[in-house]
């Protein structure tokens, strides 16, 4: 099943959003919390409400009282995260998660940490915004039609070995720790562009400047 998480990070451009979730078709959508408010701005309804409702109206919570897992507010799990196991537990193969990369550093970097447990279960998982698509990768992968995009590659583990083939700035075998930035802001070059890797995760963001 594909599973569309919406969190509650800002969204710049809500025609983005509409677009994605159209074009991704997703078999189950679930709103984080606030979610919910993004996903009545472009006229969808989520099929489960997840969250400890602190940042949602009323109306939209009687719009969904029927399909509403309520958390505490004190808990030891993010919202987004509870989210996220609900789908690995309910046959997810896909997810994408939407409105989790914002201002709040924190929370941002929660999401991005959170990937391993989708990861854990062979389950594809991605964090999208308008600007970043970010990936945690635990086998070497490769980008094809995409010349000219932006990437950035980060160790989740210390000293991966990765080599990178058809990007601006090649590495060959490199030694990467996860507090070396090397891999930052490099370039697609070719219609099929390689990353390998042994060793440990490898994080990836597609990104994109305003």
């Amino acid at each position: 099943m594909k599973y569309l998480l919406i969190s509650g990070a800002e969204v710049e451009d809500y025609k983005f959003l509409k677009s994605e979730v159209e074009k991704y078709e997703p078999d189950f959508i679930i709103a984080v919390d606030r979610g919910a408010d993004h996903l009545n701005k472009i006229g969808i309804k989520a099929d489960l409400l997840i969250g400890d409702l602190d940042s949602i109206s009323d109306d939209l919570k009687a719009m969904y009282k029927d399909k509403i897992l309520k958390l505490k507010v004190e808990k030891d799990d993010t919202d987004t995260a509870v989210a996220l196991d609900y789908a690995i537990k309910n046959n997810a193969d896909e997810i994408r998660i939407y409105a989790s990369v914002g201002s709040r550093f924190d929370h941002t970097l929660g999401n991005v940490l959170i990937l391993k447990r989708a990861l854990n279960s062979n389950i594809k998982c991605k964090l999208i915004n308008e600007q970043n698509e970010i990936e945690l990768h635990s086998k070497s992968f490769i980008f094809e039609n995409m010349i000219g995009s932006t990437t950035s590659f980060f160790a989740m583990d210390e000293d991966v070995i990765i080599t990178l083939k058809g990007f601006h700035y090649p590495l060959n075998e490199y030694r990467l720790n996860k507090y070396d930035p090397i891999a930052i802001s490099n370039k697609v070059e070719k219609e099929r562009a390689e990353v390998l890797f042994r060793g440990g995760n490898v994080l990836s963001v597609i990104a994109k400047d305003k």
